[in-house]
């Protein structure tokens, strides 16, 4: 995972020191050993052994009133899963000769032709011309069996498709049915598929499974992604 297009090249080199410096330390099995003793001499650390404890211990915290001091932080976890999702795409795109496209690293687009109502797909799949082949947004969201996504996302990913000319446009969702799902719009040549992502999976196989999903993008056009628009 070090190597990952993820992970930014200093916190590589960050990550690299630290598990140089903790390549002899051994994992802990719960309740194999009892934690280490609280003593004057390690007074300063007792906080840290509790900590320590309650990650071990597979235990969370509450906010409720209690004996544990702890210093945290929130996070947007659709946040965190819309970056990890675009930035592993985007490099799985460039291998295969095509540029990933993030909000505010490209023209600003619009759905109208007054320029009023701005579109901003998570990720555009531009071609080696520089021309936009297909739209792919991250959805924080559960798929249902035999469904095929929300109204609002097919809603979404059609207004896009429409206003950047493209016939295909790609729902990936945090959970849901392993098999994707299509879904052909009433009087427009536009297909807009769902997929979903196992995120329990290990890292290195949810890296695959995001790779493979891409290659099964690019395979759909026969190879390439070099047509573009309705009347292609």
């Amino acid at each position: 995972m070090l190597d990952s297009a993820v992970v930014p090249p200093r916190l590589q080199m960050r990550l690299a020191r630290l598990r140089r410096a903790l390549a002899d330390v051994t994992p802990p099995n719960p309740g194999a050993e009892p934690s280490p003793a609280r003593t004057r001499l390690n007074e300063r650390y007792h906080w840290a052994l509790q900590l320590s404890e309650l990650i071990i211990e597979h235990r969370s915290i509450e906010h409720r009133i209690g004996t544990v001091v702890v210093r945290g932080f929130v996070l947007d976890m659709w946040k965190v899963f819309e970056d990890f999702l675009m930035t592993t795409t985007a490099a799985a795109i460039a291998r295969r000769g095509g540029t990933g496209v993030r909000p505010g690293s490209g023209p600003t687009r619009y759905l109208d032709h007054g320029r009023t109502v701005m579109i901003e797909p998570d990720l555009t799949w531009c071609n080696s011309d520089g021309k936009p082949v297909a739209v792919i947004d991250a959805k924080y969201k559960t798929t249902a069996a035999g469904k095929r996504g929300p109204n609002a996302d097919m809603y979404q990913l059609t207004a896009y498709c429409t206003a950047l000319g493209l016939r295909e446009g790609h729902l990936i969702y945090a959970k849901g049915d392993a098999a994707s799902h299509a879904v052909e719009v009433v009087g427009a040549a536009i297909t807009i598929y769902c997929h979903a992502l196992d995120l329990t999976t290990p890292p290195a196989e949810l890296l695959a499974s995001i790779d493979t999903l891409v290659e099964t993008m690019r395979a759909r056009h026969g190879g390439e992604f070099s047509v573009v628009g309705h009347d292609s």
